[in-house]
């Protein structure tokens, strides 16, 4: 269970919209590029036409663009030329998501020897960012570590881009100190640190099994937004830390909050309930949730439900419901437990009833349990004949027969008891 919510929640990781948004284009320099002297400018024709490109791919015609571009490439009087077309045609491709054509011309540019360091840092870190895209975490971050080498002061998307792609590529261990430095730039920037950073590191976390570190995660997560996801991986983590308590307290919390929503929640809360002692607040979760429809009636349900009562000392009503369980069930060992708490209470009919249901359904664990039921239920009533025809059935089952036989001997003493008695009364 732990590994399907989780695997799901980390399955939404993987959009690259998660960390860059919608709006990522790869010919955009990342964050304040350092000043570089520039050797080589660019000619006014060779700017003219590039502008040109720009305006024909903005109305559409990228046909024209492109074509415009490459006779731009042909007169290039200089590698800054050329790689001004480049990255332009890399920008064009880009929109058009012809990938691996903008991934190639953004090599091309990488080749170049007389290009400017700014060109340079932004060119890597845009071919890092489609590589990323393509779902090539690797060859991501070839032109990523380039660019961290060549960057005194990272900003915040390269720091996430670099976690994500060693996430991706298995390297947890690699995935935290990256994002870490990410959220902390925010903080200094006064920027609020986006929920999907936070995700990353909770992902991060698990795969490393770092339960406290994740609980520490969880925490933050519901100060950012408190929904049902977080309340359930909290107690999930608090219980892989064996603090059920705390576990306890967190659902709980979440429960009054009125956040916990399906049907497993009200389940595990009130199971989680019953195994710390609190067995009545057990039976108003389980009331109210069936109660709303927000659990179904079904077997397992109820049957808690009845467990519930039991425990809570509320047999009348555990009656009912574990009736009602039994007759939902494929086999008869809830009528055996039904005939059981029926026999505590005193109601011998119901119990031997209940016996004989479950003696009918059959499938049971311990076959030979009916008939001593059934037995004890007979004498009590006085109906002698009816428990030795049952302590007879049972004296037939290993695991009762020594039981059933010392009944039976009673049975036969105290039938002789009362004959003698009657004979007695009657001379």
């Amino acid at each position: 269970m732990w590994d399907k919510w989780f695997r799901t929640g980390c399955a939404l990781l993987v959009s690259g919209t998660l960390l860059f948004g919608s709006g990522f284009s790869p010919a955009v320099a990342e964050e304040e590029p350092p000043r570089t002297k520039r050797t080589q400018t660019i000619s006014q024709d060779a700017y003219r036409r590039l502008n040109r490109v720009q305006e024909l791919a903005d109305a559409g015609e990228v046909d024209s663009a492109l074509q415009l571009l490459e006779r731009v490439q042909e007169r290039a009087s200089n590698d800054y030329e050329a790689a001004m077309a480049l990255n332009l045609k890399a920008y064009i491709h880009y929109g058009q998501e012809q990938y691996d054509a903008a991934a190639s011309a953004y090599a091309s540019i990488l080749a170049m020897q007389a290009v400017p360091e700014s060109l340079r840092r932004n060119t890597l870190f845009s071919l890092a960012k489609i590589r990323f895209i393509q779902e090539d975490y690797a060859a991501a971050l070839v032109p990523l570590r380039a660019w961290f080498e060549q960057t005194e002061e990272p900003g915040i998307d390269a720091l996430l881009l670099l976690g994500q792609a060693h996430y991706q590529l298995g390297q947890y261990d690699e995935v935290v100190p990256p994002v870490r430095a990410a959220i902390e730039l925010a903080e200094a920037q006064g920027r609020e640190p986006r929920e999907n950073w936070y995700l990353l590191l909770r992902a991060a976390h698990y795969q490393q099994n770092d339960f406290v570190a994740m609980r520490d995660v969880l925490r933050t997560l519901l100060e950012i937004n408190p929904k049902r996801e977080y309340w359930i991986q909290l107690g999930a983590v608090y219980a892989e830390l064996g603090q059920e308590e705390k576990q306890l307290a967190t659902l709980e919390a979440a429960y009054e909050q009125g956040v916990l929503e399906k049907p497993n929640d009200f389940y595990s809360f009130a199971q989680l309930l019953l195994a710390q002692g609190v067995p009545v607040k057990a039976v108003e979760v389980l009331n109210g949730a069936l109660s709303a429809e927000r659990m179904p009636r079904d077997r397992r349900n109820l049957e808690l439900f009845a467990d519930a009562l039991i425990s809570a000392k509320q047999y009348d009503r555990a009656v009912e419901v574990l009736s009602e369980a039994a007759g939902m069930s494929d086999d008869g060992n809830l009528y055996v437990q039904l005939a059981q708490i029926e026999l505590d209470l005193q109601h011998w009919e119901a119990a031997d009833v209940a016996a004989g249901k479950a003696l009918l359904k059959g499938g049971l664990r311990r076959p030979e349990l009916p008939y001593v039921l059934q037995g004890l239920a007979r004498y009590n009533a006085e109906n002698y004949r009816g428990a030795t025809q049952a302590f007879q059935q049972a004296q037939s089952h290993d695991a009762s027969e020594k039981l059933a036989s010392q009944w039976l001997k009673f049975i036969d003493q105290e039938q002789a008891r009362s004959a003698a008695l009657q004979a007695a009364s009657n001379s």
